[in-house]
């Protein structure tokens, strides 16, 4: 059963990260507003596994990871300048909802052990 339980909560930590969701939560801040370059599941790549990727972080270091991934497209350092402030939005309402369930979780343990 243990095993079943452990199951369930990294398939839902991992659901919280997919793009569809992201994309949809992209969409819901106004980080999307038509067909672009980069939509809110690459943004979330670029701001999360980019930056820890990259010795130096600047926004051409994160371009140039965005053409790694998809050699197809290219981003400029402008372009992605451009989409900081809803882009902080974004990774704000994406990020905030597991840290707070991770704090809860935190909290209900903490008073279980004392």
């Amino acid at each position: 059963m243990k095993f079943i339980n452990s199951i369930s909560k990294i398939s839902k930590n991992i659901s919280v990260f997919s793009e569809k969701r992201l994309n949809k939560i992209a969409k819901e801040v106004g980080f999307i507003q038509r067909r672009s370059k980069i939509d809110g599941n690459m943004f979330f790549k670029l701001f999360t596994f980019g930056a820890f990727s990259v010795d130096n972080l600047s926004l051409r270091s994160l371009s140039d990871f965005y053409e790694r991934i998809d050699s197809s497209k290219e981003i400029t350092r402008q372009g992605l300048e451009n989409r900081l402030e809803k882009g902080s939005e974004f990774l704000e309402k994406v990020l905030k909802n597991p840290i707070e369930e991770k704090l809860k979780l935190k909290s209900i343990l903490q008073e279980r052990l004392n």
